[in-house]
Parts: C-alpha cells; sequence; structure tokens
C-alpha cells in the first residue's frame, strides 16, 4: 500500500464491501438495531455506500457477486420505502413502531448471510476472493 497514487479502484471497491455488511449488521437486528445505531445512521450508514443516488455504481462493483447485488437491492428497495413512508420520524422509538425494521430485517439478515458467507476481504491488497 505503498502506492503514492493511492489504492486501486478494486481495493476501494473491497473496502467499500466491508463497509456495506458493518452496515447490515444493525438492519439484520430489526427492532434491536434502531437504537444501536440510532434511526438516523440506522438507515444512512446503509446509503453511504449503497445507492442508486451516489456517483459510483455499486451493482458493477467487481467484488459483488450477482446474488450479493440482488440481496443489497432488496435491502435497498426496503429502505427506499421506509423512507418514503417515514419522512418525518426522527426518533428511534417512532420508527421501530412504524414496523419498517421489523420488515427490513429477514432481507437485511439474508444479504448479510450471503455476504458473510463469502467473508471480509482484506483493506491492504487486492483480493479476487475473500480471505477474511
Amino acid at each position: 500500500m505503498d502506492d503514492p497514487r493511492g489504492p486501486s479502484e478494486r481495493l476501494v471497491e473491497q473496502r467499500l464491501r466491508n463497509r456495506v455488511m458493518e452496515a447490515l449488521v444493525a438492519l439484520s437486528e430489526g427492532d434491536s438495531g434502531v437504537p444501536s445505531v440510532g434511526v438516523g445512521d440506522y438507515v444512512n450508514q446503509f446509503f453511504d455506500f449503497i445507492d442508486d443516488d451516489i456517483p459510483w455504481h455499486w451493482r458493477d462493483w467487481s467484488c459483488f457477486t450477482p446474488e450479493e447485488v440482488e440481496r443489497l437491492d432488496a435491502v435497498h428497495r426496503l429502505l427506499n420505502a421506509a423512507c418514503a413512508a417515514t419522512p418525518r420520524i426522527d426518533t428511534d422509538d417512532d420508527f421501530i413502531a412504524s414496523g419498517w425494521p421489523a420488515r427490513i430485517q429477514p432481507a437485511a439478515r439474508t444479504a448479510l448471510n450471503v455476504m458473510q458467507a463469502r467473508g471480509r476481504f482484506r483493506e491492504d491488497a487486492e483480493e479476487e476472493t475473500p480471505s477474511e
């Protein structure tokens, strides 16, 4: 990682994939995941990396399998629906009461399980398959 030009696109994608896995943890915990990070971060941690309104095309990342993209897209759709349905909710309790965390949980758990089955990528070297 002594390259003065910075990390390669692949290495950046590997790191971002790992952050996506971390964001899925709270989502996969359902109601209990909301207070663990707060309602704002519950949603935003995922959207920091997986969102169609950001400049990178996450569906094309070389470190995702087609199944991972499919599972992440399902979570993405649910989170978008939750945000549309609860635009003014700003407390953990109100968001939990909306029922959205319980609806998001199964899809998030499935996405996380699929990604964990492959594992995490190293963050200091490019890999074809996860080694951690």
